[in-house]
């Protein structure tokens, strides 16, 4: 009883800091859209300004929307949503990384294996 406990807590924990987590990268994302809107607005025509609002743009739609979609994954593993509800089709060469889901779950104290992950992942979601 107490084990299950100590599970539930855990659970609830690791879901509230995965939705803090979700919502700071939502505002980054947020900031840096408005920072190349900034730059271009300011932009004097030089090729510098031009970079930077690219490298920003090129942060915000790889790494951090990437992360988003990572950190909404684990959110729905740790409430139990099977994973074909979360996304019901996904391009070949962009399935979820489940090594990178596990990591976020365990660093925000959820200990979780990998293949649990996988597990999850893989199930059809048709209970």
């Amino acid at each position: 009883m107490i084990a299950r406990k100590v599970l539930y807590e855990r659970n609830i924990r690791a879901k509230h800091k995965l939705r803090v987590n979700v919502k700071s990268l939502v505002c980054e994302s947020r900031i840096i859209r408005k920072e190349i809107k900034r730059i271009l607005k300011t932009s004097d025509g030089t090729d510098a300004k031009a970079r930077t609002a690219s490298t920003l743009e090129r942060h915000r739609k790889v790494v951090v929307r990437d992360e988003t979609r990572h950190a909404l994954l684990a959110m729905g593993f740790v409430k139990g949503t099977p994973y074909r509800r979360i996304e019901q089709a996904t391009r070949e060469g962009n399935e979820p990384n489940a090594e990178r889901i596990a990591n976020k779950l365990k660093r925000m104290c959820r200990y979780t294996d990998v293949s649990e992950v996988q597990e999850w992942i893989l199930a059809s979601g048709d209970d």
